[in-house]
């Protein structure tokens, strides 16, 4: 049996950090898996282990029955959390400069955003797939663990953004992120996911 793994969430202090932790911890909850809180030391001095609490607190209250775990690894914070990333089935982080950065990790990563700034993420609308192959696969099973409308949307994801509860993406050139992935993670109106 494959072992079960968990899913990565990244805590700053930031408000949209804390809606990625609410996001990360419904989806350990509905994958039954344990939730793994990671805040880098350095990024945020004496505070780092008071965003960790409030995120956990907050990951419980969302979804009171899931293992949830705290990390404080020290280092760079972009490849520190690509390197926690390598074995999570998931990596959540709310919109910013080290989400776009991270975006290049092992685990598909999902970047939280709301439809306007410090807006908790939709719940509602179906999951849109743009580009093919490892994108519309990905979204297909998202679709299918939400219990949700799939649509393949490859030339307007940024309008279809705002009326769905999950945008899927894949990473586009072989070095970095391709233009449609870049525009969603600074602009989309709900989360979006970017694999490879």
């Amino acid at each position: 049996m494959a072992a079960r793994r968990s899913i990565l969430a990244g805590v700053d202090g930031s408000p949209g950090a804390l809606h990625a932790v609410r996001w990360a911890a419904g989806e350990a909850a509905r994958r039954h898996v344990s939730l793994r809180l990671c805040h880098v030391r350095g990024e945020g001095g004496e505070r780092g282990g008071e965003w960790l609490r409030a995120a956990e607190w907050a990951a419980r209250d969302l979804a009171p029955g899931i293992e949830v775990r705290r990390l404080s690894p020290s280092g760079e914070v972009c490849p520190t959390l690509v390197r926690e990333s390598a074995d999570a089935a998931l990596t959540v982080l709310g919109p910013g400069p080290v989400a776009v950065a991270v975006a290049a990790a092992c685990s598909p990563v999902v970047v939280v955003r709301g439809r306007t700034p410090g807006e908790p993420p939709p719940d509602g609308g179906p999951v849109v797939a743009g580009g093919s192959g490892a994108a519309v696969e990905f979204a297909a099973g998202e679709a299918v663990l939400r219990g949700a409308g799939l649509i393949s949307a490859p030339g307007s994801l940024l309008v279809r953004s705002a009326g769905a509860r999950l945008v899927v993406v894949g990473a586009g050139a072989a070095a970095g992120l391709g233009e449609t992935a870049l525009a969603l993670l600074r602009h989309g109106g709900c989360p979006v996911a970017v694999v490879r």
